[in-house]
């Protein structure tokens, strides 16, 4: 009983650590009007919805961006290029300015009045470094292709990641969802979550951590040196995967196994 409830505290720890982490970049109070048909952010209204675009040059090897409950969809192209549509509400047609600033998105108001970005999706240099949350929003990322880490975060949104190639890989939530495939990571794949599913499949990694309280794990067609798995409810199924060391823990969930 002692063991699993250390293990209980250490991963709810290890995720409301990463979520206090960005939550601090997304400290404004959000509430939708109508329908959607406005949104106020920290008591002021803002009525107008915009859709724009960036493409620039991009020459920085990390991308950082970190959102209320924005959706982000991400993929990578073969080019030194950032090609990103933003939707984001504006106090006034034309108020605020969108940019992209060094390693991140700039979305500063003319009137000094505040912003919110809705929808991030676009296309990034394959072989940067990634390091994205949103609060409630989903993110899907595809197809990077570089020796750097990811690092993908959100609360209650779903994570998707699809051909990635990275150094390391860091995946985070606490209620949503977790669905990673066709991975190719040289050091470790990292993921927590609290009662969110985590699904991995036709990956390949040195090591592979996987920690929930109650949600369930399921490791399919993969290959790793040593995987370690921990849930305290939920279910932990590895099928048809090459594992040199394993160490797989569940305190009322059933652990599965077949090759």
């Amino acid at each position: 009983m002692r063991i699993s409830t250390i293990f209980c505290l250490f991963v709810i720890a290890l995720v409301a650590f990463g979520c206090t982490e960005f939550k601090k970049e997304t400290k404004d109070i959000i509430e939708f009007i109508q329908g959607d048909e406005a949104v106020k952010v920290n008591g002021v209204t803002l009525k107008y919805q915009t859709t724009d675009s960036l493409a620039v040059a991009y020459k920085a090897e990390t991308f950082f961006l970190s959102l209320n409950s924005a959706d982000i969809n991400l993929q990578a192209n073969k080019t030194k290029q950032a090609f990103l549509k933003v939707t984001y509400w504006e106090f006034a047609p034309g108020d605020a300015e969108l940019s992209l600033d060094g390693v991140s998105i700039k979305l500063l108001s003319k009137s000094n009045n505040p912003t919110y970005i809705s929808k991030v999706e676009g296309s990034l240099p394959e072989a940067i470094a990634l390091s994205l949350a949103s609060v409630s929003g989903n993110l899907s990322v595809l197809g990077f292709a570089g020796n750097k880490e990811i690092d993908v975060k959100s609360i209650s949104g779903e994570l998707s990641l699809q051909n990635i190639s990275a150094a390391s890989l860091i995946l985070e939530t606490v209620s949503g969802d977790i669905t990673a495939d066709k991975l190719k990571i040289a050091d470790g794949i990292y993921v927590n979550s609290t009662s969110g599913e985590i699904s991995i499949t036709a990956s390949e990694a040195k090591k592979l951590s996987a920690n929930t309280v109650s949600g369930d794990i399921s490791v399919s067609s993969g290959s790793y040196n040593s995987t370690k798995a921990n849930s305290t409810s939920g279910n932990i199924d590895i099928q048809s995967s090459k594992i040199a060391s394993k160490q797989l823990s569940s305190v009322s969930g059933k652990i599965t196994q077949s090759n």
